[in-house]
């Protein structure tokens, strides 16, 4: 994908500016359902704030999770800032793929049917500055977005959630946007998009809950003992349904597998 520089990105943020509106309790009402179960979708640490949309003085109104440890501010520091200002925690080789990417998701979105767009599930992939001052590899979702009509996409609020994958590094040659399409009425499909690269497309194979509960904990670097242990089965039947999901995935690690699973991961 091309990349794009900020005077473009915010020239096409403009055009989702909502009106303003007041803020209160309702807003975190909102949002409170998403918050509430974000820990069973993150594979690491996590922080998330919700944004007011307003390119001329766009604000974040609330935080959560290990933001001290995640950036280099505190919660207070951060429930001040302008998402323009956020932006400079980004490593500066990723800024302008995540603006590309971005702007993709928007499109996307905006090309996909009211309600349609609850079966997509976008995923960017790029560094961004810790508490010590080290860029780490984190996962930049939407959980939930706040439109301002039912027809025209236009929103005024949204919750982005920010989880550490760095123990995935591994598996990033770079920046990466992942769209994850699960419409019942047809196959999973993922979209993989790079930075000045063309799309990858691939199926998403079906997984039951226990082989997400596998992966979830795989994710958070337990054994196949440990797994027995918290799953109350035995660990040849952890070590089958790991096998099982290599498979399915066309993977070799269980790293690569997280990393797969995370690209679709939905939010539910």
């Amino acid at each position: 994908m091309r990349n794009v520089s900020s005077k473009e990105f915010y020239s096409f943020w403009s055009i989702f500016r909502p009106d303003k509106t007041k803020r209160g309790k309702h807003i975190l009402n909102m949002f409170k359902p998403y918050i509430n179960n974000v820990h069973r979708f993150a594979h690491g640490e996590y922080y998330w704030h919700i944004f007011e949309n307003d390119v001329e003085s766009s604000k974040i109104l609330f935080v959560g999770g290990s933001v001290e440890r995640l950036l280099p501010i505190s919660r207070e520091e951060l429930q001040k800032t302008s998402p323009k200002e956020f932006f400079n925690f980004f490593h500066p080789e990723d800024v302008a793929p995540t603006f590309s990417f971005l702007l993709r998701m928007f499109e996307i979105l905006n090309d996909t049917p009211e309600n349609e767009r609850e079966y997509l599930t976008c995923t960017i992939y790029l560094r961004i500055k810790n508490a010590s001052g080290v860029y780490q590899w984190n996962s930049m979702q939407y959980p939930h977005i706040h439109y301002k009509n039912s027809t025209i996409f236009n929103f005024k609020y949204a919750m982005v959630l920010y989880t550490n994958v760095n123990h995935l590094s591994d598996n990033f040659s770079g920046p990466m946007l992942t769209i994850l399409n699960a419409n019942p009425k047809g196959n999973q499909e993922l979209a993989v998009y790079y930075a000045e690269k063309t799309v990858r497309t691939s199926n998403v194979p079906n997984i039951t809950k226990r082989e997400k509960e596998v992966i979830a904990l795989l994710s958070q670097g337990k054994s196949s003992k440990q797994i027995s242990y918290l799953l109350g089965i035995a660990k040849s039947t952890v070590d089958n349904h790991r096998q099982r999901l290599l498979r399915k995935f066309k993977v070799e690690s269980s790293a690569q597998l997280v990393s797969s699973f995370i690209a679709g991961n939905k939010f539910e």
